[in-house]
């Protein structure tokens, strides 16, 4: 009987301290990061784009991976920046600022994200090409509506924005070292959710108006950062591939007259090229924006390289 009541007591008391204490922190970041990979999933073929990238990690660094033309290092110190090396070119990226960050850890291929006690996440992704997305997991109302991704650069060197909503980041010599697409941002039900940069020069800021009636938790939001170097080798690779597709002469007559009509049938041409020979139709989930913005950066790439002068 008494060992029937002491068993007794011992229930109560362990159902008090479970009622009454919340979960352990390792417990709850376990979830957070489950819960995180879940939403990346939910974006139709982004996790696909680092399916072939294996992270080694060391003490300082959650990954690092080296493909063709890129090396990227992604710390485990959340407040550390992000490193793409591409020949002699080096970029260094910090993200948002975040509340009593953990250290990075792995949760898919090519992935490593960092939760916190903000109402937001962030997660670096090294994708196949050597591009490196760098996404948002806004959580809440109660999250920014603004996320500084701030780029160490010589004296000289600035990011400016483009027409199309995208940006280029500049060395001190103003020549194109990376290329940020055109940004989006996606609500749970797949809603698209009004985004936008903005930049002091040195500062790349995201704005995700996510605030707003109608939005459906967790929110995705993310821009994809490109070497200059790779959209260099896509270029070179693709004049060939390009000519073939639009002929010699009409080719020659949308460099010469920078006509609207013949420069959308190039940006279609390079386009096809980049992802759909060179990166095999990796992207074929983008929406068309960032479908005309890949294509224009690989057009101004081409007049860069000096190519079809």
């Amino acid at each position: 009987m008494r060992l029937k009541q002491g068993l007794t007591q011992i229930m109560v008391i362990a159902i008090i301290l479970v009622q009454t204490y919340p979960l352990p922190l390792a417990q709850a970041i376990d979830t957070e990061t489950v819960e995180i990979k879940q939403s990346l999933e939910g974006i139709e073929g982004l996790l696909s784009e680092s399916s072939q990238v294996n992270l080694k990690s060391d003490q300082d660094s959650a990954g690092i991976v080296k493909t063709k033309n890129t090396t990227i290092d992604i710390p485990k110190n959340p407040d550390e920046a992000v490193s793409l090396k591409t020949g002699d070119t080096e970029i260094n990226i910090t993200l948002p600022e975040l509340y009593k960050p953990q250290e990075g850890e792995i949760i898919a291929k090519g992935v490593v994200a960092y939760t916190s006690e903000s109402d937001f996440s962030n997660i670096v992704q090294a994708n196949n090409d050597g591009s490196v997305r760098m996404t948002t997991i806004i959580d809440n109302p109660n999250a920014p509506t603004e996320y500084e991704y701030k780029v160490e650069l010589e004296e000289g060197g600035k990011i400016e924005l483009q027409s199309d909503g995208s940006a280029i980041v500049y060395n001190n010599k103003q020549k194109p070292i990376s290329i940020i697409a055109k940004p989006w941002a996606k609500d749970a039900e797949g809603k698209e959710v009004k985004t936008w940069f903005s930049t002091d020069g040195l500062t790349l800021i995201q704005h995700v108006e996510h605030n707003v009636a109608g939005i459906v938790y967790p929110v995705v939001a993310d821009p994809v950062w490109i070497p200059a170097a790779i959209v260099s080798a896509i270029a070179a690779g693709c004049v060939g591939n390009i000519i073939q597709d639009m002929g010699l002469s009409a080719f020659r007559v949308a460099i010469k007259n920078q006509s609207w009509n013949w420069r959308n049938k190039l940006e279609d041409s390079a386009w096809n090229c980049a992802w759909g020979g060179v990166l095999g139709g990796a992207a074929r989930w983008v929406p068309m924006h960032l479908k005309r913005s890949v294509a224009t950066m690989i057009y101004n790439q081409i007049i860069w390289l000096g190519i079809l002068r």
